[in-house]
């Protein structure tokens, strides 16, 4: 009797204050870069956008999903510009993936792979945005660049590049991996193989 006594009065008091369940901590959903491979149809998950007016690409910005050149695999992402008219413009590749379960000072890789053919000007470079979001309003909370330290231009094979984020400030609730074509740049970029670790 005693021992079903207990055995009530613990199930009662479970019940009465709410033994709960530890919450659940948001969980890393890998890989980061989804079809960093570009194998995957139309390169599914990329996406093309250019600065300036909306649904204005004075410089004639072409992208595609080519099979003219792969650093593995058959497929590549591809921008070609022959013209700059509009020296201010630029274009990007892009992709974002939630951040929240990425911890404040862990350290962030992006690894890709560029070919580039013929390029002139100031070239591409390689980014890590992060985004805050509040009330459909985007905030940065950190930009890192292989701008003015790599230089991602001229004629060459497929070359892996490599930007570090020492320390993630946390507060974020997205990151953007982009390839930037830089304004005043002309001739072809290649992008495969992205991938974004922490650590």
């Amino acid at each position: 009797m005693r021992v079903i006594l207990v055995t009530l009065i613990s199930l009662w008091s479970a019940i009465a204050y709410g033994q709960q369940s530890p919450q659940t901590t948001p969980q890393l959903q890998l890989p980061l870069i989804k079809n960093g491979n570009m194998e995957q149809k139309g390169g599914q998950g990329w996406f093309f956008g250019y600065s300036g007016q909306q649904n204005s690409n004075p410089n004639g910005y072409a992208y595609d999903h080519s099979i003219e050149a792969a650093a593995s695999g058959e497929y590549a992402l591809r921008i070609n510009c022959k013209a700059v008219k509009n020296d201010s413009v630029f274009c990007n590749l892009n992709q974002s993936f939630p951040a929240t379960a990425i911890p404040m000072g862990a350290k962030l890789t992006l690894k890709a792979k560029v070919k580039t053919v013929d390029m002139v000007g100031k070239g591409i470079s390689l980014a890590l945005r992060g985004e805050k979001i509040v009330d459909g309003r985007v905030t940065v909370t950190f930009f890192a660049s292989t701008e003015g330290k790599i230089a991602i231009m001229g004629t060459n094979e497929f070359e892996e590049y490599t930007l570090i984020v020492d320390k993630f400030v946390g507060n974020t609730d997205r990151i953007t991996m982009l390839m930037i074509y830089l304004p005043k740049t002309i001739g072809i970029a290649y992008l495969d193989d992205v991938s974004v670790t922490v650590n």
